[in-house]
């Protein structure tokens, strides 16, 4: 793709969720794959509201941010309790971007039981090996990440994470 999101551009207002009870992931055990863009968002951009599990995320390319993901608020968000991204089980594997070589977020994001491993940030300062979490300090969103497993990811700061704003929560997360 010329524009974000290789695979998936998800547009502010737009959600990909499982319709019902809204409890389940609405991408489930898909596999993406080797997707690019000359922006953001290697495999998905998201400006909306996704929820997945199950995923494979490997070997996408995004010039600018995310190689896999690129997550941002499509609207003004007033509380941080709304997540905008929230991911469970997936593998991001060997994704590539100049940040965030696997997600870049600028808002919500809730990662659990996520493994990040092989992915690079590169350029002359890539930050953000796996993730780079960029909020300023008036940002109303949150990042969490809960017993994610993060592996010889690279950047020129941050490996596996490099985090700004003030709402920051990891727990039980292992670092290899």
């Amino acid at each position: 793709a010329t524009g974000g999101g290789g695979a998936i551009y998800n547009e502010s207002g737009a959600a990909i969720v499982s319709q019902g009870t809204g409890e389940s992931a609405g991408l489930v055990n898909s596999t993406f794959e080797s997707n690019s863009t000359l922006i953001s968002g290697g495999a998905i951009y998201n400006a909306g509201e996704i929820k997945m599990s199950g995923n494979t995320l490997k070997g996408n390319y995004a010039r600018v941010s995310g190689g896999a993901i690129f997550n941002t608020s499509g609207t003004t968000r007033t509380t941080t309790d709304a997540i905008q991204l929230l991911a469970e089980n997936n593998k991001f594997e060997a994704n590539y971007a100049s940040d965030g070589g696997a997600v870049y977020n600028t808002t919500s994001f809730h990662s659990e039981g996520n493994t990040y491993t092989n992915n690079y940030a590169n350029s002359d300062i890539g930050k953000g090996g796996a993730i780079y979490n960029s909020m300023d300090k008036n940002s109303k969103g949150k990042f969490t990440s809960k017993g994610d497993t993060f592996t010889g990811n690279h950047a020129v700061d941050g490996g596996a994470l490099y985090l700004t704003g003030k709402n920051n929560i990891i727990t039980g997360a292992t670092f290899d």
